[in-house]
């Protein structure tokens, strides 16, 4: 679990604008609506591979569920949603 010190406006903007989420995660491309498979840079990760994801939920601002493909830490592999709470 991730937690931010900010406002609920600046913590949406972070998770949902390519521009911002590339900034401490890795940017995404495609359409980001529910049902939809974003593709994610993982900036962070050792040859910063891409991994696509798939948003379950979107609603603003305060959950955002995305399940995805990666090979990073147990808590961002498929089966495993980030929530926004």
């Amino acid at each position: 679990m991730r937690r931010f010190l900010a406002d609920e406006t600046d913590v949406w903007s972070s998770l949902t604008k390519p521009e911002q989420t590339a900034l401490w995660f890795g940017r995404w491309e495609d359409n980001a609506t529910p049902g939809k498979i974003i593709r994610v840079r993982m900036a962070h990760e050792k040859g910063q591979p891409w991994a696509n994801m798939i948003v379950e939920e979107c609603s603003a601002p305060n959950r955002l569920v995305v399940t995805g493909n990666c090979k990073g830490p147990p808590s961002m592999r498929a089966g495993n949603p980030a929530q926004l709470r």
